[in-house]
């Protein structure tokens, strides 16, 4: 996941139909995800970090400005691919950055034990939130 910038995310909430619609019009311009199963889509499994004091979903909750979020994914029921990813908004602006984490070390950074090297911004920044924020699970 290489330099990302940031940029806008909007969420619409859209009824059924008009999500069917939409599909079947983008299908004629777009590809289909490679990591999609038979039926076009995949699972999106996350867990979330914060800290005793619950200060991610406080600071989602008052609405501040700047904040950013860890979590470690997986997708289908792919346990050997793991990332860890830090979420940062700006305002109405976001970014992703990522690493790609072997099974081995996303389960000790989910204990609060893992080690990165420093050469990774993401993992190190990942490390500073468990042994500053007291991350919890």
């Amino acid at each position: 996941m290489g330099k990302e910038q940031y940029r806008h995310e909007l969420k619409y909430q859209i009824e059924y139909a008009d999500y069917l619609g939409m599909r079947s019009r983008l299908k004629r311009v777009m590809r289909v995800d490679p990591h999609a199963g038979a039926e076009g889509i995949y699972r999106v499994h996350s867990i979330y970090f914060d800290n005793y004091r619950d200060r991610a979903l406080r600071e989602k909750i008052q609405g501040l400005a700047e904040r950013e979020k860890f979590r470690i994914r997986f997708y289908n029921e792919d346990r050997s691919y793991f990332v860890l990813e830090k979420k940062q908004k700006r305002d109405s602006l976001c970014r992703k950055t990522g690493v790609v984490l072997d099974a081995r070390t996303s389960v000790r950074a989910g204990a609060g034990t893992v080690c990165p090297d420093a050469g990774s911004g993401v993992k190190t920044a990942g490390h500073g939130i468990v042994r500053q924020r007291g991350v919890s699970l």
